[in-house]
C-alpha cells in the first residue's frame, strides 16, 4: 500500500525547446503546481547534474543551465545567497566551465566542486549499505537544497533522476571506490538511498525537455521527452519521472 502521508505532488509543464523565456515561465508553473513556495533570505545550494567534463550530446546528458537561471532569478528576487555545487567523475571544474554552469554561478552565486570543500563525515546506523562517508560540508550548511536532475536511462541503475542525482554530492574518487564497494544494481540502488536519506533535498526540479535513452547516463541516445516536473520528494518526482 502507498502511505498517503509521504506522497507529494508532483508538477507536470510541457517544454519542447531551451529557449531562456519560455523556462522561465515554465519554471514559475510547475513550482506552483507542486505548492513549491521559494523562501526568502535564505542560503540555498543548487545540485545540477554535471556528469562528465567532455560530452558530445550536452542536451541529453547534462542540466540545462537555462533552467539553473530561471531558479537563480527567483532566489536572487528572494534575496537568498545561491551556491551551484557537483562533484563530477573527474574534472569538475573543467565540466562547470564546459557546460556553462561555471557562468551562472557567478553571475548569481558561488561555485562549489565538492571535493575543493571541506568534508564532514556522515554516520548512519540505518543505512543498508553505507554507514559512514564524507559530504561536503556546504550541503549541510546551506538552509535549502534544490535537486536539479536530468531524466535519463542509466546501464545499470536503468533510471537515473532525483534520487541518482545525489551520488555526486560523494567528493571526488570516492564515488568509483563505492561503486566498487556496492558492486549490483540492487545493492548499488540500496547506496543511493543510504546517501540519499541523508541529504533529502526540500525541492526536486527534473529537466526532462531533452533527455537520454539506451546506454545512459552518458552514451545514450539522445531522446526529446518534452516536460519539466517538480516535486517537494524525490521519491515521487522519480516515480512520475521514470513512467514518461
Amino acid at each position: 500500500m502507498v502511505n498517503k502521508k509521504r506522497v507529494e505532488k508532483v508538477g507536470i509543464v510541457k517544454c519542447g525547446n531551451y529557449e531562456q523565456k519560455k523556462i522561465d515561465k515554465v519554471i514559475q508553473k510547475v513550482l506552483k503546481l507542486s505548492e513549491i513556495e521559494i523562501p526568502k533570505n535564505k542560503k540555498v545550494l543548487i545540485k545540477p547534474n554535471i556528469v562528465v567534463a567532455e560530452v558530445k550530446k550536452p542536451k541529453a546528458v547534462l542540466t540545462n543551465p537555462m533552467i539553473l537561471e530561471a531558479i537563480c532569478k527567483i532566489l536572487k528576487k528572494n534575496n537568498c545567497k545561491i551556491y551551484i555545487g557537483e562533484s563530477s567523475f573527474m574534472d569538475t571544474d573543467i565540466a562547470f566551465k564546459n557546460s556553462g554552469v561555471e557562468k551562472i554561478a557567478k553571475k548569481y552565486g558561488k561555485l562549489v566542486i565538492f571535493e575543493q570543500d571541506k568534508l564532514i563525515k556522515i554516520n548512519d546506523k540505518k543505512a543498508k549499505v553505507l554507514k559512514n562517508f564524507n559530504l561536503a560540508k556546504t550541503i549541510k550548511d546551506v538552509d535549502l537544497i534544490i535537486n536539479v536532475p536530468k531524466l535519463k536511462t542509466h546501464q545499470l541503475t536503468k533510471y537515473t533522476g532525483a534520487i541518482k542525482n545525489l551520488y555526486g554530492c560523494i567528493p571526488g574518487g570516492m564515488k568509483q571506490k563505492l561503486h566498487s564497494k556496492a558492486k549490483g544494481e540492487e545493492k548499488f540502488s540500496k547506496l543511493l538511498v543510504d546517501i540519499y536519506q541523508n541529504i533529502k533535498p526540500e525541492i526536486n526540479i527534473m529537466d526532462g525537455i531533452i533527455g537520454m535513452g539506451g546506454r545512459g547516463p552518458t552514451s545514450g541516445k539522445e531522446k526529446k521527452i518534452g516536460y519539466i516536473l517538480a516535486s517537494k520528494n524525490a521519491v515521487s518526482l522519480d516515480v512520475v519521472s521514470s513512467k514518461l
